[in-house]
């Protein structure tokens, strides 16, 4: 088990950029931890076809079915609506996260599976950085 926290804590981690664009987002992205790698011309081409490949599985539809479900459950949440509706709703959307978070798991092994050891450490020791600025961000607000 402890050998599968970091990994786990990188999903983790990952988790705000599944509809984030590759090396954007307020945290800086993976796609820019993987920058800082020295990766060869061949994995970044690995790399670039696993990111396609991940791209075309996206469905633009779910992230508005999912911004609907939550509006529902708002609306449900202020109405006299039953629980048994509520908790159908919260079951729906959190279908929508299991989906999510399988995808971004299946993206992060296709990227082990591209990296050296090394980079696959280094590229923790980055990620772990990347978490602990949070963590102070965090607190400092």
């Amino acid at each position: 088990m402890k050998k599968m926290t970091p990994l786990i804590l990188a999903i983790l981690m990952l988790s705000s950029f599944s509809y984030a664009k590759p090396g954007e987002g307020r945290r800086g992205g993976m796609m820019k931890a993987l920058k800082q790698l020295n990766l060869s011309d061949a994995q970044k081409e690995k790399l670039k076809a696993a990111r396609a490949e991940s791209k075309g599985k996206k469905d633009r539809s779910e992230k508005k079915q999912v911004r609907e479900l939550h509006q529902k459950m708002k609306e449900l949440f202020a109405s006299n609506a039953p629980q048994s509706e509520l908790k159908a709703v919260h079951e729906k959307i959190n279908s929508f996260r299991k989906q999510r978070d399988e995808q971004r798991f299946q993206k992060l092994m296709a990227v082990r599976e591209i990296l050296t050891l090394e980079q696959r450490k280094k590229f923790q020791e980055i990620m772990d950085e990347k978490r602990m600025k949070r963590r102070d961000r965090r607190k400092n607000d």
